[in-house]
């Protein structure tokens, strides 16, 4: 059944792409996060994983280079392409040198992880070269949109189909399409390989851009008003589903990033103290509804679940407190042990993706593992590419209402990731990077055409 429907998506990746350059990259956005994978083959302890959406890329990136002089393609890299580039660059080099080098012996962990980034990037530059105009970026959102609530109605449907008790498959958004060999369960969960912040993750994307819908509403957008909102109330149920704390903050965090007015924050002080004070006493009221509990238990129970977590104990229900405060306590151990690793290793790091080499447990946080393992440098880089693609966002001419409120949600888009990653490292994750570099790429293909429209 894999290999069909890879040969499946093989062939549409080579029909589209020699006929129409734009559906072809659109038809991306779906496939990338329901993407199926499988190992191929082993190298040392790694497992290699031929994806769709690898396939797929391949092919696109092939015939785009067959097309030669007929291509009419003028590439041109702008500031975030550049440090995008460079921050890869520099990756390949830091990968290939813990490869050969590093101090745990020959292993090619790092540069199978950095692959699997990369592929996007060639995306990313395709996308901010093309000619995207108005219509095409409403196209655009809409296949985003579109692809979150179908993500939400599978994680309907696999909450209340009573075959788990816990939606660790619904995340990746394969079980249960076109999941195999690794559709198992144990003791009623899913044992795959899925992650429910990755899901949450990539909701911060139909989410934000269905609001820039709303307020955009009046404009000619070829979208309803009621669709607009029976479409955000299935995104927020979906997202209500992942149970993913860090990625509902997030989204509270965008939200107020599109409203974003400091004068008008600084005469909302009192106000804004207030709502603190009756969160604060709503929080005691309610203490013992399931959500305030999770955030209570981190302090009460931090010091019991410390030393589970510096053994790497697997969570069971006679430690007397949650899974979830267990999860809490791993990622403030993991903090602790990026900043032990970066001290020992300040400059290039421990080597990319060679964090497990120097501790039980990931950083849980994707800025402290990329300052970890590729070093002070690895780490400005990065920082720097993030901050480019935040900066330049705002280039693009404000003539209308959709150009501002495109800008706002780029930015928060961003913003809302950044703050996801303080407490995991989704954008290591092809299901979030490749949708992020997509939007982006597509940002400013629309940033690019619009100036060039005016100029």
């Amino acid at each position: 059944m894999f290999l069909l429907i890879l040969f499946l998506v093989a062939t549409i990746a080579l029909v589209l792409s020699t006929y129409s350059r734009f559906y072809a990259l659109l038809f991306l956005i779906p496939l990338s996060v329901f993407s199926q994978s499988s190992n191929v083959i082993s190298i040392g302890e790694r497992g290699v994983n031929l994806g769709m959406d690898t396939i797929y890329i391949f092919i696109l990136v092939l015939v785009e280079l067959a097309k030669g002089d007929n291509n009419k393609f003028n590439m041109n890299l702008n500031r975030s392409s550049v440090t995008l580039l460079l921050c890869f660059m520099y990756f390949f080099l830091n990968s290939l040198g813990s490869s050969f080098f590093g101090h745990v012996g020959f292993s090619l962990s790092g540069i199978i992880v950095y692959l699997r980034l990369f592929q996007y990037v060639p995306i990313f530059i395709l996308l901010s070269n093309l000619n995207i105009d108005f219509k095409k970026s409403i196209q655009i959102i809409n296949t985003f949109i579109f692809t979150g609530v179908a993500g939400s109605i599978l994680a309907a449907y696999q909450l209340f189909s009573g075959n788990y008790s816990y939606m660790k498959g619904m995340p990746s958004f394969t079980m249960p399409i076109f999941r195999e060999l690794d559709g198992l369960t144990e003791n009623g969960s899913y044992d795959g390989s899925a992650n429910y912040n990755v899901y949450a993750a990539f909701m911060l994307f139909p989410i934000l851009l269905i609001i820039l819908l709303w307020y955009c509403r009046n404009e000619n957008l070829g979208i309803k008003i009621k669709k607009i909102i029976i479409y955000f109330i299935i995104l927020l149920i979906g997202m209500y589903f992942s149970s993913s704390r860090a990625a509902i903050l997030a989204i509270l965090i965008g939200i107020i990033s599109l409203n974003f007015n400091f004068k008008r924050i600084l005469n909302s002080l009192k106000p804004l103290f207030l709502i603190s004070i009756s969160i604060f006493i709503l929080g005691y009221i309610f203490r013992e509804q399931p959500f305030i509990k999770s955030f209570t238990n981190i302090v009460l129970y931090f010091n019991e679940a410390l030393p589970y977590a510096m053994d790497n104990v697997a969570y069971n229900s006679n430690m007397g407190f949650s899974g979830d405060t267990l999860g809490a306590v791993v990622r403030l151990f993991g903090y602790s042990e990026a900043i032990r690793v970066f001290l020992i290793y300040p400059l290039f790091g421990c080597g990319f993706d060679m964090f497990l080499s120097q501790s039980v447990h990931y950083p849980e946080n994707l800025f402290l593992q990329i300052l970890a393992e590729t070093g002070i440098i690895g780490f400005w880089l990065y920082i720097n590419f993030i901050y480019r693609f935040y900066k330049d966002a705002a280039r693009i001419p404000m003539t209308n209402k959709f150009n501002k409120y495109y800008v706002l949600t780029f930015q928060a888009i961003i913003l809302a990731l950044v703050f996801v990653n303080m407490t995991g490292a989704t954008l290591l994750i092809q299901k979030v990077w490749g949708p992020f570099l997509i939007i982006s790429g597509c940002f400013y293909g629309y940033q690019r055409t619009t100036i060039k429209e005016l100029y």
